[in-house]
């Protein structure tokens, strides 16, 4: 056993993985869908003001992350990264309701709902509530209520589909508790008929009938197609809620491209390659307003060597690129209100020619901006790249590694822990990283592990699970 761990620790030290820290027992500890995890705590600030702030050390790089809150006088708040200073007069132990949610390389994850009690005179969390979203209902029990819509930014009068995902158990109705509607993102939120015909041009009879009763042949999720179609240009919520009270609820934003709250003053573009391979793909990465959403329409130019005019180039010319992604070949990506004004576009390109490229992003208010990369060139920058787009020749090296040695782990912690045998989800845990390390050694276009940071953030998750099972 002694050894086993070892082994494990070599190979977190090998790939600069740390093993994450305990939290304080003043916080309350929320975990996410991928077993990451992270502490929330309240501190008094004022004689009636107390703030919220988190640990999020067990928490992958580069997520953000959001908290909803709802206070003991039914106030809710939805807080960017968790940070808040609020006001509440009262002094005795009251119920608060807390979830998260937090965005990793545009995948969302989930905590679940916690209904805990919090000391106002003492400020220090209690035990879990007598109304927590538990059910005595085992087949009833809903802890991780969510819910998804596409398209994410419609345009009037276009439909749109609602995916609520719950506990695989779930059988009850899901009610459209509440549309919200406000017409610019500086304006109040107000409460709209579900069926009014100043805000909605159509709708689905789950819609009218205000809520879709989930069955065991669901198991937990179900897509609602066609399910509205708004008719009044601005900013939509739909709130959703199960039969024991959780609720959750999703923003959609109907053709605002052309509104204020889309003031974009700054675009920012970065590149995990600059001097590329006509043999290697090149990610993209735009930061924007975190409030943009919208089309950024991508073009490109060429000039064979510095000397030469800058010439525009179509996207989809084979004299100039050998391969590229739909969003190259359509032109645009549209940038959702999930994305948080930050997109990664992986294997955007292949250059096909030696020589010098521009590629120009702009947004729907004129602001522009672009990168350019050295085809074919001698940069220092690049002496470390291997073959396979985002890994580096040393990167590439420990996948090598890991996958030679992937089968004999599994078989040991099998060996050493029996349960493990019987565990389907940590089976599948692991063959699916050794499978997605094959896919980067063979460098297939279409593989989980775009990059390196891809692979870091998988064999995390794996390692997590496995640790918390044996």
């Amino acid at each position: 056993m002694k050894k086993l761990l070892w082994t494990l620790l070599a190979v977190c030290t090998f790939l600069g993985i740390g093993l994450g820290t305990a939290y304080a027992s003043d916080c309350l500890n929320l975990r996410f869908n991928n077993w990451d995890s992270m502490c929330l705590g309240i501190e008094k600030s004022g004689t009636r003001n107390f703030k919220v702030s988190i640990d999020k050390n067990n928490l992958s790089k580069g997520s953000s992350i959001r908290c909803y809150i709802v206070l003991p006088n039914s106030s809710i708040y939805s807080l960017n990264n968790c940070a808040w200073t609020f006001s509440y007069a009262g002094t005795n132990t009251d119920d608060i309701i807390v979830s998260a949610t937090y965005i990793l390389k545009n995948k969302d994850f989930y905590s679940k709902r916690t209904s805990q009690k919090f000391n106002f005179n003492k400020w220090t969390w209690g035990s879990s509530s007598s109304s927590s979203s538990s059910s005595s209902s085992k087949s009833n029990s809903s802890d991780d209520l969510k819910v998804t819509v596409s398209p994410s930014s419609p345009d009037t009068y276009e439909w749109v589909k609602l995916t609520i995902s719950t506990d695989r158990n779930y059988t009850g109705k899901i009610k459209f508790s509440k549309l919200q509607y406000r017409s610019s993102s500086s304006s109040s939120w107000s409460t709209v008929s579900n069926t009014s015909s100043t805000y909605v041009s159509d709708y689905s009879s789950d819609w009218s009938n205000e809520y879709y009763k989930m069955t065991s042949s669901d198991k937990g999720e179900v897509t609602l197609k066609n399910l509205v179609k708004f008719k009044k240009s601005g900013y939509y919520r739909i709130y959703v809620e199960d039969t024991d009270g959780n609720e959750s609820y999703i923003q959609v934003n109907v053709d605002t491209s052309s509104s204020s709250s889309n003031n974009n003053d700054e675009i920012e573009l970065s590149t995990n390659r600059k001097s590329p391979s006509t043999s290697q793909y090149v990610n993209l990465t735009i930061k924007t307003d975190r409030d943009y959403v919208g089309r950024l329409s991508l073009s490109a130019k060429y000039r064979k060597s510095s000397s030469d005019s800058w010439s525009s180039i179509s996207n989809t010319s084979s004299t100039y690129f050998t391969d590229y992604s739909d969003e190259w070949e359509d032109g645009y990506y549209k940038m959702k209100s999930s994305d948080d004004g930050e997109v990664t576009l992986k294997n955007l390109v292949k250059f096909g020619k030696n020589g010098y490229y521009r590629v120009y992003v702009k947004d729907t208010d004129g602001n522009e901006n672009y990168i350019q990369f050295s085809v074919g060139g001698d940069d220092d920058d690049d002496d470390n790249e291997s073959s396979v787009s985002g890994f580096s020749k040393s990167e590439l090296s420990k996948v090598k590694s890991i996958y030679k040695e992937w089968d004999n782990l599994v078989w040991q912690l099998q060996r050493k822990h029996p349960s493990l045998k019987k565990d389907s989800y940590w089976l599948k845990l692991s063959d699916n990283f050794y499978d997605d390390m094959k896919d980067v050694i063979n460098n297939k276009r279409y593989r989980d592990f775009s990059d390196y940071d891809d692979f870091r953030d998988a064999f995390d998750n794996w390692y997590k699970y496995t640790m918390r099972n044996i």
